[in-house]
C-alpha cells in the first residue's frame, strides 16, 4: 500500500507527512485526520532522511496491513460470535446475550490497546521509503 505526501514535521526517526485521503486508507485511522478531511497527517519512520517540504513516498508492508485488519476487526468480531452463540446456549434472554457479547467487544479493544506497545511496532509503522524528484512529483498529481 503505497501513498505520497508532503514533509511537515521531522520527529527524531519519525516524520509527520500530509498526505491525500485515498479510498483505500479512508478508515484505516493510523493518521490524525485534518479539518477538510481530504488531507491527513501520517507519522512515518524516515527511513531515506527526507526534510521538510520534501515530497515523499509511505509504504506500510502489506503482511503488517493484513495482521492489523486481522488484530483490529477479525478478533473483536471473534469475540462477538463466540460471546453471542456461548450465551444463547446458556439460556440468557436475547438482549442480555448482545449486551455480554458487546461488552466482550469493548474488552478485546481495551486489551488490544493495553498490549499494543508490546505488539511488533515496525511491522504497523508506515516508511518513508523514497523522496520524490521534481518530475516524479508532477507525474503524480497528473495521475489525481
Amino acid at each position: 500500500m503505497a501513498e505520497w505526501g508532503m514533509v511537515q514535521q521531522i520527529k527524531g526517526d519519525f516524520a509527520e507527512v500530509a498526505i491525500e485521503r485515498s479510498e483505500a486508507c479512508k478508515h484505516c485511522n493510523a493518521c490524525i485526520p485534518s479539518w477538510t478531511d481530504q488531507k491527513m497527517l501520517l507519522t512515518a519512520r524516515n527511513q531515506c532522511g527526507a526534510q521538510v517540504g520534501d515530497a515523499v513516498t509511505i509504504n506500510l508492508a502489506q503482511s503488517g496491513f493484513l495482521s492489523a485488519v486481522l488484530l483490529m476487526y477479525v478478533i473483536p468480531a471473534l469475540v462477538f460470535v463466540l460471546l453471542l452463540v456461548i450465551t444463547q446456549f446458556s439460556g440468557l434472554t436475547e438482549w442480555l446475550s448482545i449486551l455480554i457479547a458487546l461488552a466482550g467487544v469493548a474488552i478485546s479493544y481495551l486489551l488490544l490497546h493495553h498490549f499494543e506497545p508490546r505488539l511488533n511496532k515496525p511491522k504497523y509503522t508506515p516508511v518513508i521509503d523514497h523522496i520524490l524528484s521534481f518530475e516524479e512529483l508532477e507525474a503524480l498529481q497528473q495521475k489525481q
